[in-house]
């Protein structure tokens, strides 16, 4: 996905002034800063660069003339010091590096860099927060001939001992102060010669990394940078020429300090800062709002921690709503006190950008309150967005060079173009595709073994901010959960052999852990057994911005890291677990028990027979569970071998989860694999039915009734997933539809209403809001299992009389999960017969339930799979997914005996990646076969068929079948191909060879545990096992499906044209896979 950012202004800075004038050439980008500068001496003299309160009640303002004579004044400084050290000549087309270690206020600080590049050298800015090590490294990179620093203690120590590491003779120099460069204007001046106007394409200043993963690394910045940088006030919403801007928060050896100068040369705003002192005020809370109100500021520019801290403060609060506009920056802002400020009126917005890339979005923006997170961007450059694949409408932004930027920072490259690759990955507003926030960093990403996703940044945030916490770090990358490292205060320091006092410090943060969980999404939340607290004598260590060296420190800790999931995997975690174990293991023992640990894990009431899965548990919470009780009958002397590995699954109730543990722990029953018999399964499913399909309505036709739209008038559920959304855009370009009700559940998180869902999604699988024709679509929000739907009488009874359709495709896939976890989706397959039968027309409309062919997943049978309904529940066996569609078709069978109803089952085979885009998700299980290749080196050969069919084909296909009157279909591609021709090229793609099935199986079952943990095929190899027949054939297992129905119904499916699979289709998933970075 490409942005075109058009380089137009959409507001001339100091069009009106009287003081202030643009250069001319400036709006090109054709003149370098020091150009810039020296034309302000000569025509805009007067008018404020700076101001300050210098005393109570007393403001004072340094004009550009007064400035830019102090930075001619730095210039003669630099060169006079430059002979005393007998430098050698300065190469203007690569001039020498003079840097800057210095504490000094923002004025000084200022003049200082700039006086050094008006000399016609480069300026390195170097944090003092590094370390010794750390500016050796940085002074050796660049060859920095001269130093100045500032006349502290701490800060001559620094350099001194950085220059003796390097065994090398470097000049160091005092920098000026205030008053060495600011004189009386009395005082003679003298200027610099006329500057050589400088290639723009050589560096100006040079800027460093934090050096969170490594030493810092020193990043120059072109003077043609500086050049576009300054043109961004043209870009936004307010003049601010003449205006005061706060600026007291801002370092100037951060790049965030470079980027205000620019902006100030190129709009005239003034700067507010504080007085200039030596040493200098160091900024606070309090401090920085103070004066960003006596200073009379209209913008206040500041970092997310002094927000916070306001934010508690109603006085502060109060301040802060005068100003027109907050922007904060150098890292994320808390939610919660986000949204505080913005419901009071504080107008708020991100900034965004890098030192390698500078500025990217529109500074001081007017956005509205509640999009306070939320930036414009505004780089001068093509802009290229890579999708990430788990997350919707969020992409990794990649700057590409251009005639307007030359890139500091080149790392890779889009279509033959230099570009810088940010590892970050930004989200679209839902409904405002022009605003995007920050989501992540892509290198800060966890990916678990599951194949999930856990973005720690936010919940990272979250628990550093309780008082106690000095700092954390989110793991688990390639684990089945996360943890937590956590470093307390100092002054709660302890050695953490203390069990009492490791318990005792769990408890008292566990609150903002608990705050985390309720942001984070389920399989990313934090047990507090995955808590591991630092050593007193391995302290986490920390960058000169303050982030921590995330790296270093799950190095260090790699050996906890390793025995804490050890622990909890083997289950002899049984002292942390605060559960008292039953002193009886009778069944009421038991029942105690398990209410305890159940309650522990979900936190939320729950009676002893709900199944805890309708009650949000999700796979995490289950393996805690079964952990726990695993710990206790270890600790108890139990058989642990008895136990299924999936019991909680098949035991979903606190009462069902008692008499199993009762009965493990006896000994009085041999327990398999599965729950009961075949035969108790058998009956367990017709008992589904019989339950569901009780007393349907009798449907009552009103001979006067007429309907509300012409044409057809569809109800589809479940459109925020692939199929979904594609059978929406399908429907929408049907001209026989003339309403669509799109219903869907509430978002669990409550952040996004069901309108911004669907473009979230439609974002996700690349379908263009131009191919929706949104004025036949409404969004509904409710839930299937209430007999209204959730959606009030009013809305249900709107349906009742001009639905001709219902197209049911909301289903949850989880392999896992037992039949009775799935009722509540089943109860919805039955109120949407009852609105169906509800009709007051004569046929009452037709429901199109989207099957799979897993209800037929044990067929024995040699002969083809016929398309006709199965009673036999047997062949459904195998997982509570295929069992609840085999029950979910017979209850629609039955409704179609019993009543007018005329259901279409279409049962769905393998999709694939859309013939557009090719998009496929990597956790499903072939695009994981594909993904081994990393690891095994190889890639599985077989003499088999393959029916798989696009997404895109498939929802074309079922939009057609709603007019059958065949009630069941097989919806597969007619035409099959080779195995070997889907695989053979993308082995020769990926330049891997393709062995035989077996021996590429058991390669994957013989990876060790480390690197097995980083694949999801490692996960899928019993799903591969399966696949392989019984006998010694060397093809995966392909369930024959009959489908002359299927192609009498569909015209896509019986088009002579419609394409076979082919190496096409296999380069588009390819390359959708190389787009979002796994391959």
């Amino acid at each position: 996905m490409h942005v075109q950012n058009l380089w137009k202004f959409r507001c001339p800075q100091g069009v009106d002034s009287t003081t202030f004038r643009t250069p001319p050439g400036f709006l090109d980008s054709r003149l370098s800063l020091p150009e810039v500068w020296d034309y302000h001496l000569d025509h805009s003299s007067q008018h404020p660069l700076f101001i300050y309160e210098d005393a109570p009640s007393k403001k004072c303002t340094i004009t550009w003339g007064e400035a830019v004579r102090a930075i001619h004044r730095v210039g003669h400084l630099v060169l006079s010091q430059s002979r005393l050290s007998v430098l050698p000549e300065n190469d203007m087309s690569s001039p020498h590096v003079i840097g800057i270690l210095a504490i000094k206020d923002t004025i000084t600080s200022c003049v200082l860099l700039a006086g050094i590049i008006r000399a016609g050298y480069q300026a390195f800015q170097i944090s003092p927060k590094n370390s010794t090590a750390a500016v050796a490294h940085l002074l050796r990179r660049t060859n920095c001939r001269m130093i100045f620093i500032s006349d502290d203690t701490a800060t001559k120590d620094l350099c001194q001992n950085a220059v003796e590491e390097l065994q090398i003779e470097i000049p160091i120099v005092i920098a000026p102060n205030f008053n060495d460069v600011f004189r009386d204007e009395k005082d003679t001046f003298i200027r610099l010669p006329p500057i050589i106007p400088p290639n723009l394409d050589i560096p100006a200043v040079i800027f460093h990394s934090s050096g969170s993963t490594s030493f810092p690394k020193p990043i120059p910045i072109m003077h043609k940078t500086l050049a576009v940088w300054s043109l961004l006030p043209h870009r936004g919403y307010f003049d601010l020429c003449g205006r005061i801007v706060a600026t007291h928060s801002l370092p100037m050896f951060h790049v965030f300090g470079m980027a205000n100068i620019c902006w100030t040369s190129g709009s005239g705003v003034m700067m507010s800062v504080f007085k200039p002192v030596d040493p200098p005020i160091m900024p606070t809370p309090e401090r920085v709002l103070s004066q960003a109100s006596v200073t009379q500021s209209s913008f206040l520019i500041t970092v997310p921690l002094f927000l916070e801290t306001w934010a508690q403060h109603e006085a502060s609060v109060q301040v802060l709503q005068t100003f027109d506009t907050i922007m904060y920056g150098g890292g994320p802002l808390q939610a919660k006190f986000g949204d505080l400020l913005a419901k009071k009126g504080v107008k708020l917005t991100s900034g965004y950008g890098s030192t390698e890339a500078g500025p990217c979005a529109l500074i001081l923006s007017s956005a509205s309150l509640e999009d306070w997170e939320y930036f414009e961007l505004a780089s001068p450059h093509l802009l290229h967005l890579r999708p990430e694949e788990d997350f919707e409408n969020t992409f990794e932004p990649i700057f590409l060079s251009s005639e307007l930027l030359a890139l500091s920072v080149v790392n890779s490259e889009v279509d033959g173009r230099p570009a810088y690759t940010t590892n970050d990955l930004i989200s679209q507003h839902p409904t405002k595709s022009w605003l995007w926030k920050v989501f992540c960093r892509v290198d800060d990403q966890i990916i678990h073994s599951s194949g999930e996703k856990t973005n720690p940044g936010p919940l990272e945030l979250i628990i550093s901010q309780h008082p106690s916490v000095r700092g954390c770090i989110i793991f688990g990358h390639a684990r089945f959960q996360a943890g937590v490292l956590v470093q307390p205060v100092e002054g709660k320091i302890f050695g953490t052999t203390d069990i009492a006092k490791l318990s005792s410090f769990i408890d008292e943060i566990w609150p903002a852990i608990e705050e985390a969980n309720t942001f984070a999404p389920k399989h990313s939340r934090i047990f507090k057994e995955m808590i591991i607290v630092t050593d007193p004598a391995r302290l986490l260590q920390f960058t000169p911005k303050g982030t921590l060296r995330k790296k270093m420190a799950l190095g260090e800790y790699a050996a906890e890291i390793d025995q804490l999931y050890y622990n909890t995997e083997s289950k002899k975690r049984g002292q942390a677990d605060d559960l008292l174990r039953p002193k009886s293991w009778d069944e009421e023992g038991c029942l105690t028990f398990a209410r305890i640990v159940v309650g522990s894990v979900l936190r939320q009431p729950v009676r002893d027979d709900d199944d805890i899965f309708l009650y949000g548990a999700d796979s995490l919470q289950a393996m805690s569970i079964r952990n726990t009780i695993l710990c206790a009958l270890g600790q108890s002397g139990g058989d642990l071998s008895a136990l299924s590995v999936k019991f909680v699954y098949s035991n979903p109730t606190i009462l069902g989860l008692a008499r199993y543990i009762s009965r493990v722990a006896s000994g009085a029953v041999m327990i398999i694999d599965t729950p009961t018999s075949l035969n108790a399964k058998v009956s367990e499913m017709h008992g589904h039915v019989e339950k569901f399909t009780r007393s349907f309505p009798t449907h009552t036709p009103n001979h006067l009734a007429t309907r509300m739209n012409s044409g057809d008038v569809v109800l589809l559920t479940g459109t925020t997933g692939s199929l979904g959304a594609h059978l929406l855009a399908e429907l929408s370009r049907d001209p026989g539809v003339t309403r669509i009700y799109t219903l869907n559940r509430a978002d669990a998180r409550g952040k996004l209403n069901v309108s911004e869902r669907q473009n979230s999604a439609l974002g996700k699988y690349k379908i263009g809001s131009e191919e929706i024709e949104f004025a036949k679509v409404v969004f509904l929000e409710g839930d299937l299992t209430k007999p209204d739907l959730g959606l009030g009488l009013d809305v249900r009874k709107e349906l009742v009389e001009s639905l001709t359709c219902i197209i049911n495709n909301a289903w949850k896939v989880d392999f896992n999960i037992s039949l009775s976890s799935y009722d509540p989706l089943l109860r919805g397959v039955r109120n949407l017969v009852d609105l169906a039968l509800a009709s007051p027309f004569s046929s009452p409309p037709r429901i199109v339930f989207t099957s799979s062919v897993a209800v037929v997943q044990g067929w024995k049978d040699k002969c083809a799979i016929p398309e006709d309904f199965v009673t036999d529940p047997s062949v459904a066996i195998g997982t509570g997914y295929g069992e609840s569609k085999w029950v979910a078709e017979r209850i629609l069978q039955e409704a179609g005996k019993n009543t007018p109803l005329a259901p279409v089952v279409v049962r769905v085979g393998q999709l694939c990646g859309s013939t557009k885009h090719g998009s496929w998700n990597t956790s499903e299980w072939f695009p994981s076969i594909v993904l081994s290749h990393k690891e095994l080196c190889c890639l599985p050969a077989a003499e088999g068929m393959v029916t798989w069919i696009p997404v895109d084909t498939a929802a074309k296909a079922i939009v057609e079948m709603r007019m059958s009157n065949q009630p069941v279909m097989h919806l597969v591609h007619p035409k099959p191909t080779t195995w070997s021709s889907i695989i053979e090229p993308i082995a020769r793609s990926l330049e891997v060879p393709a062995v035989p099935y077996r021996d590429w199986l058991t390669k994957l079952e013989n990876l060790p545990e480390d690197s097995a943990l980083r694949f999801n095929a490692s996960r899928l190899v019993t799903i591969y096992r399966r696949q392989v027949d019984d006998s010694d054939a060397e093809v995966p297992t392909v369930i024959c499906l009959k489908n002359l129905e299927a192609l009498k119904a569909s015209t896509t499916l019986s088009d002579v044209k419609l394409p076979m699979l082919c190496s096409d289709d296999t380069h588009r998933w390819l390359e959708y896979w190389r787009c979002i970075g796994v391959i």
